[in-house]
């Protein structure tokens, strides 16, 4: 049982994906208490970690069938160490959060709620869990917002729209990742969705920042999805990690919407997208 196992398990190459969702809500809100930054740093990143455990002990047999290399099913780590671990973490990032406000506390709830809800339908019921899964990145923000008063407001809503739909697009794809490879046309239309649509939004406040931020995701949509072809076609599984490693420039393509985008703004979502990029070539992000 090594810390590598464990990491892998965890999927923890994602978790700069997660920071940034956190980072990118909290500037939007306007909170400006750095011991809730870190609460909610903190917390998420442990309930994402959880969650990622309980979803490899809901999918052991279907691992046992098509990922075999995954730490359960190879005999790494034992399931009944896993959801011990698992079950620690879930309460360790609900405390971590929990005690800033009571409607933080609740929404805390309802994304463990959801994260459990995914692991356990996912597979079963497949038309649950792209929405599923696109609603705990949206929590994220409904956390983050709640954690001030009047924090969820309507750029709060646009930026957390905009996540959804394109982690749902992602979702959409990696429902074939380890099986058939078919590519899903409506998880591409969801992906590019809210990337077009930043074209359009506020068009009068149009400026540079946005400009080269939409001009760096679709250089590396595009690079993603052309190092995905091969002799046999199209291999989708190549995509999913990039795509996620993709969603701090989303969230910095919402700031710059906004006009929240600073440079020092940039350089940060910048290197959370840098971490993730990274850290997949050591621990697979999916």
């Amino acid at each position: 049982m090594s810390l590598t196992s464990y990491l892998k398990l965890g999927r923890v190459s994602n978790l700069s994906t997660v920071w940034s969702n956190v980072y990118c809500a909290w500037i939007i809100c306007g909170n400006q208490s750095l011991p809730e930054l870190t609460a909610l740093l903190l917390g998420s990143s442990l309930l994402y970690t959880a969650g990622m455990f309980m979803n490899d002990l809901c999918d052991l047999r279907f691992d046992r069938s098509h990922r075999r290399e995954r730490p359960i099913p190879s005999g790494a780590i034992a399931s009944q160490s896993a959801a011990r671990v698992s079950f620690v973490l879930f309460a360790m990032g609900f405390a971590s959060i929990a005690w800033i406000s009571l409607s933080t506390a609740l929404f805390t709830l309802g994304l463990v709620a959801t994260i459990a809800a995914y692991n356990l339908a996912h597979k079963k019921l497949s038309i649950l869990g792209p929405p599923l899964m696109a609603g705990c990145r949206a929590l994220l923000y409904f956390i983050v917002g709640s954690s001030v008063l009047g924090g969820v407001d309507s750029i709060l809503l646009t930026a957390i729209a905009a996540i959804f739909i394109y982690v749902l697009g992602i979702t959409l794809l990696a429902r074939s990742e380890a099986t058939s490879n078919h590519v899903s046309i409506a998880g591409l239309i969801a992906i590019a969705l809210p990337i077009g649509a930043s074209f359009f939004y506020r068009a009068d406040l149009f400026e540079p920042r946005r400009g080269a931020v939409i001009g760096l995701l679709i250089a590396w949509i595009a690079l993603v999805f052309l190092r995905a072809k091969n002799d046999q076609g199209f291999s989708a599984g190549k995509t999913i990690g990039p795509l996620l490693a993709a969603i701090p420039l989303m969230d910095l393509l919402a700031l710059s919407c906004f006009g929240f985008a600073t440079y020092p703004h940039m350089l940060i979502f910048c290197a959370f997208f840098a971490i993730a990029i990274v850290a997949q070539r050591v621990i697979p992000a999916s």
